[in-house]
């Protein structure tokens, strides 16, 4: 297990022991990969996502790699306003103690 996943296990562990004393609501949001904004196209530019494709750009490699090795290989973005509409909305429901919720 790799050090981040030490660490956020010890975090749910310790939300855990927060949601049985009952001193908050919990929700745990996993997004994954945040993409660009579906709408406007802006996105950050200073991610690693943004600098492999822009350098893969620059070194005329981005068709090369379309079109070869990685034709099965597929990156899933959830785009950055349909992750802040979700936090908002599970931010304001009361429904459930503790969630977690993977995008």
């Amino acid at each position: 297990m790799s050090g981040y996943s030490k660490s956020k296990w010890v975090c749910e562990v310790l939300l855990g022991q927060v949601r049985e004393h009952k001193l908050a609501s919990i929700t745990i949001v996993r997004p994954g990969l945040i993409g660009a904004h579906s709408v406007t196209g802006e996105c950050n530019v200073r991610d690693w996502l943004s600098w492999m494709v822009r350098t893969a750009q620059t070194l005329k490699l981005a068709t090369t790699i379309a079109s070869d090795a990685l034709k099965s290989v597929f990156l899933h973005l959830v785009p950055v306003n349909y992750v802040a509409q979700t936090i908002a909305i599970l931010s304001l429901s009361h429904e459930v103690p503790i969630k977690i919720v993977m995008m």
